[in-house]
């Protein structure tokens, strides 16, 4: 599995803290590290030479200081010259993927900037995913039971239970509500059919860029 760190964006709800020159993710505000080192440090299981970081320009030269250490080889790290939002940097990741290593290969895509207090949960449910992902070229996203009415998270509405693998529950995908109003946010939480969207998705190269030609050639 190759891992895809997606460290590139600018952090603007995160302002004033987060800074136009030093984003959230190149902020301390967990641990001693940065948001980004608590990324590399919770995939560290897949190895350095699995782990590819995907930034822009602005950004590279603060995301291979704060690499250096984990010894990602230079070759993984994934420049993009512009801002172009997430779908436009999730198809050049699979499309580098797919030309250095294999089209086959199932890549996971990971934020900089997220809180994941269990590591080990983490990585197994990465694993579940993956051979899901292989298996029956299906796209794949982890997500997480809502807690409370949050209207700053998107959400998933789930269909049918599919299987159970290893104690985890796999179910099909119905669609996306992006940040709804807090009446709305309420109802899911009782309906016990949507899902915090995390936005962990796991896919073969070779699906994801099937989709994109015929979605968005």
């Amino acid at each position: 599995m190759k891992i895809v760190i997606l460290a590139g964006g600018s952090g603007t709800r995160l302002w004033p803290l987060s800074r136009q020159e030093k984003p959230k993710q190149f902020q301390k505000l967990l641990s001693g590290k940065t948001l980004f080192e608590d990324t590399i440090e919770r995939v560290k299981f897949a190895g350095a030479k699995n782990i590819f970081i995907s930034t822009n320009e602005k950004y590279k030269n603060e995301v291979k200081k704060e690499a250096k250490k984990y010894r990602i080889p230079e070759k993984n790290f994934i420049i993009e010259p512009a801002l172009r939002d997430t779908a436009p940097c999730i198809g050049l990741a699979a499309t580098y993927i797919a030309e250095k290593s294999s089209p086959d290969e199932v890549m996971a895509v990971v934020y900089a900037d997220h809180l994941v207090q269990d590591k080990k949960e983490f990585e197994r449910l990465l694993k579940v995913a993956e051979k899901i992902a292989y298996d029956e070229k299906t796209l794949n996203i982890i997500e997480v039971k809502a807690r409370f009415p949050n209207v700053h998270l998107g959400y998933i509405k789930i269909g049918k239970l599919l299987k159970e693998i290893d104690g985890v529950e796999i179910y099909s995908f119905q669609k996306f509500i992006e940040k709804p109003y807090l009446e709305h946010a309420k109802k899911f939480l009782t309906s016990y059919k949507y899902l915090w969207n995390t936005g962990f998705y796991v896919w073969r190269v070779d699906t994801i860029l099937e989709k994109f030609k015929k979605h968005l050639p």
